[in-house]
C-alpha cells in the first residue's frame, strides 16, 4: 500500500529533445525522489526512439501522445517548433522547466508566462541556484550596494551565445536577490581587449529601494570566478565562487533545480518569488546583451 501511495504521488514527467542536455535531466529525473520519467519525444523520430531505449522510456510519435501522459515537461529541444510546442504543453496544462531560455527571444519567454500564469500552471527558468551557499552566509537586509565581477574564459566571444547570458542571469539574479529591490535604470558599457581579442562589459543598476549594483564581466581569466562585494551597515562582505563546473557539480545543480520543481508545483505559492526574480534576471540580461551588442558595433567598428 505505501508503495502505491507513492506512486500515486509522484510527478509524471516527460523530456522534450535529444540534446546532452537532455541526457543530463533524464539521468537525474531517474534518480531523484518525486519524479516519474514517462517518455519522451523530439522532432526526429529515429533520435527519440535512441534516446527512449538509452533509459528505458517510451518514444512518443508525437508531442501530443506525450502530453497525455504527463503532468510536468523538461524542455530542452529548441527547434522551430519550440514556440509552439512550449504554447500547446501549456494550453494542456502541463508544469514547464524550460533549461536554456536563452536561445528564445524575450518577447517569446514573456508570451509563454503571461500563457502559463493565465492557464494556471508552473513555467520554471533553470539556473539561479549556484548562488545558495553565498545567500546562506549573507542574512543582512540592510545592504545598499552590490558589486559583482564575474571572469571566465570559456568562450571565443563575449557578446553572442547562450554561455554569455547563462552567466549574466546567474549574476544579475544573485544581485537581485541580495538587494531585495527592482531595477528602474540600467547603463550599460563594453569594450575590447585587442591583445587577446577579448571583451569587457560593466553595467550599473539603480533600483527602487535607492540601492545601487555594478556588474562587471569579463574573458580575461583561465577559470570561471564571480566575486560579490556587498555592502551594508554592518560593513563589507566580500564572496567567492568558482563556477568551474564538473559533471558532478552541473548534476547537484540540476538535481536542485528539479527539486524546486517538484516543491513548486506541490505547493504553487512557494515558486512565486523564485520565478519573479528570474524573470526580471532574465528581462535585464536581454537586455545587457542587447546594449552591449550596440555599444560594441559602434565603438569598435570591424
Amino acid at each position: 500500500m505505501f508503495v502505491r501511495l507513492k506512486y500515486l504521488f509522484m510527478i509524471k514527467t516527460g523530456i522534450l529533445g535529444t540534446s546532452e542536455t537532455a541526457n543530463f535531466y533524464a539521468h537525474i529525473l531517474s534518480q531523484i525522489e518525486g519524479f516519474e520519467l514517462t517518455g519522451c519525444f523530439s522532432p526526429d523520430y529515429s533520435k527519440t526512439k535512441t534516446f527512449a531505449a538509452q533509459f528505458n522510456l517510451v518514444s512518443y510519435p508525437s508531442v501530443e501522445a506525450l502530453f497525455n501522459y504527463t503532468e510536468a515537461l523538461i524542455i530542452t529541444d529548441f527547434s522551430p517548433d519550440f514556440l509552439s510546442t512550449t504554447e500547446r504543453a501549456i494550453k494542456s496544462f502541463k508544469h514547464i522547466l524550460i533549461t536554456n531560455p536563452f536561445l528564445a527571444g524575450l518577447d517569446e519567454i514573456q508570451h509563454l508566462r503571461k500563457l502559463s500564469e493565465e492557464s494556471g500552471v508552473l513555467m520554471q527558468i533553470a539556473g539561479g541556484f549556484r548562488f545558495f551557499e553565498i545567500l546562506n552566509r549573507f542574512s543582512d537586509s540592510n545592504c545598499f550596494l552590490a558589486d559583482l565581477k564575474h571572469s571566465f574564459g570559456s568562450c571565443d566571444h563575449v557578446w553572442c551565445g547562450a554561455r554569455f547570458m547563462e552567466y549574466l542571469l546567474n549574476d544579475i539574479s544573485l544581485q537581485l536577490i541580495l538587494l531585495k529591490g527592482i531595477p528602474k535604470k540600467i547603463s550599460i558599457n563594453s569594450w575590447e581587449v585587442k591583445d587577446n581579442e577579448r571583451g569587457v562589459v560593466s553595467v550599473r543598476m539603480e533600483l527602487d529601494n535607492g540601492a545601487v549594483a555594478s556588474l562587471l564581466v569579463n574573458q580575461l581569466e583561465e577559470k570561471n570566478l564571480v566575486q560579490a562585494n556587498v555592502f551594508s551597515t554592518k560593513g563589507e562582505s566580500v564572496f567567492q565562487v568558482d563556477l568551474t563546473k564538473s559533471d558532478a557539480d552541473f548534476k547537484e545543480i540540476i538535481s536542485h533545480e528539479l527539486r524546486h520543481l517538484r516543491q513548486s508545483i506541490k505547493n504553487s505559492f512557494s515558486s512565486t518569488v523564485h520565478n519573479d526574480i528570474m524573470f526580471q534576471a532574465l528581462e535585464l540580461a536581454h537586455r545587457i546583451k542587447s546594449k552591449s551588442v550596440q555599444n560594441f558595433a559602434v565603438n569598435f567598428p570591424n
